[in-house]
């Protein structure tokens, strides 16, 4: 990543980061949890193991179709498409907005990333607040929030069962817990070499789950210190 995209504290270290690995993340298969009790109980175990030794998987059949992962990428793509009049419209830097969006402009740091966060969960609260000029977004983008709550429960009830929790622990207080949606954006480059993207960081919150659209992410493992990148996995 060029320098002129991160903080300076942080180029300074481009180059120093640690080395890539070749071990490919663990792909659970969640229509295992659908299955007989023996079955649901394996993938349960391997979820448990993913999350206490790397912390982080990918996931196949999980119910949600290619059409509404289309359309939440479509939805996506036409607002960042937008005139940048009607997307300052939703420009704030109070991270309590019910929408807001920014850019990595802050602090001399150039446009890298552009990004609209907004709350989705209970989606009937949320809904009445995501951008109204485009005919589609609220459709596909609550489509796609829909199935994105199925399947956070389906993965947290999984994971406190791993935890040896009864299937039902906290099921009130996750059905009702906030559910944030985040769509970044980030610009193409033609020169060779340079990337963009954004700097190393931990994710807050109980649970994240990340729909590619291109190659590009990397993560690393809690049990080694090398970034992993993770290909789009077709499921």
């Amino acid at each position: 990543m060029p320098p002129c995209f991160l903080p300076a504290s942080i180029a300074s270290q481009v180059g120093q980061l640690p080395p890539a690995s070749s071990r490919p993340l663990p792909v659970i298969n969640l229509g295992r949890l659908s299955k007989d009790p023996a079955t649901r109980a394996l993938a349960i175990q391997d979820i448990a193991r993913a999350c206490r030794e790397q912390g982080c998987f990918e996931v196949v059949n999980h119910g949600v179709s290619k059409s509404v992962m289309k359309g939440v990428l479509e939805a996506a793509s036409e607002f960042f498409e937008t005139s940048p009049e009607y997307k300052e419209l939703f420009a704030s830097t109070d991270i309590r907005r019910p929408i807001r969006y920014d850019t990595s402009s802050r602090d001399g740091i150039s446009k890298a990333r552009s990004f609209l966060k907004h709350y989705a969960n209970p989606l009937e609260d949320w809904v009445q607040y995501w951008p109204m000029q485009l005919p589609t977004y609220r459709k596909k983008m609550g489509n796609y929030a829909v199935e994105l709550q199925r399947v956070s429960m389906q993965l947290m009830d999984a994971i406190l069962q791993g935890l040896g929790l009864e299937p039902l622990y906290l099921q009130e207080k996750l059905e009702s817990g906030v559910q944030f949606l985040a769509l970044n954006n980030y610009p193409q480059f033609s020169h060779h070499g340079d990337k963009v993207g954004l700097a190393a960081h931990s994710d807050y919150g109980f649970l994240t789950i990340l729909l590619q659209s291109s190659p590009g992410l990397e993560v690393m493992p809690h049990d080694e210190n090398t970034w992993t990148a993770v290909p789009v996995v077709p499921s």
